[in-house]
């Protein structure tokens, strides 16, 4: 049996078979995007479960609005911000998620281009947008996939 660690809740996993990573899952509106054994496939929710024997938490449904949600400088963060900072040379809002890191991460979506390909990400690391080419911030996950649609 495959298990499925989250890195994003409901979002992302890393798959694994016997303690060794053998891929990764990415949710989308209508089923997941497996990469395994390095090829990339587009796989319905029902063929995953009988094909892969993966089996997912169920996904949680909260009643909290948008208000609130953090944001820094407009953008959405993937935890309550601190220290933000609007870098004026890269036009990034930038904020750190404890009060004494020192790990600036990015606030909003983005596409980065890994070696493999184009990639969405949400708050990535300063260090990784320094690292790879990437195009955004986006202030929402449609903005960022309608680029990354025209990018593949």
């Amino acid at each position: 049996m495959i298990n499925a660690k989250p890195l994003m809740s409901n979002k992302f996993w890393v798959l694994e078979e016997d303690g060794t990573k053998i891929g990764t899952l990415q949710a989308m509106d209508d089923g997941y995007i497996l990469i395994m054994n390095g090829s990339k496939s587009y796989i319905q929710t029902e063929e995953l479960y009988k094909k892969y024997q993966i089996k997912l938490e169920k996904k949680s449904i909260t009643n909290s609005s948008k208000k609130d949600e953090p944001v820094v400088f407009e953008y959405p963060s993937a935890s309550e911000p601190y220290n933000s900072i609007w870098n004026c040379n890269l036009n990034l809002p930038l904020y750190t998620k404890k009060p004494d890191s020192k790990s600036l991460h990015c606030a909003g979506y983005y596409i980065v281009k890994f070696d493999k390909g184009w990639v969405e990400a949400f708050c990535p690391k300063l260090v990784t947008l320094n690292k790879y080419p990437y195009k955004g911030p986006f202030k929402n996950q449609i903005e960022a996939r309608a680029v990354l649609v025209n990018e593949r």
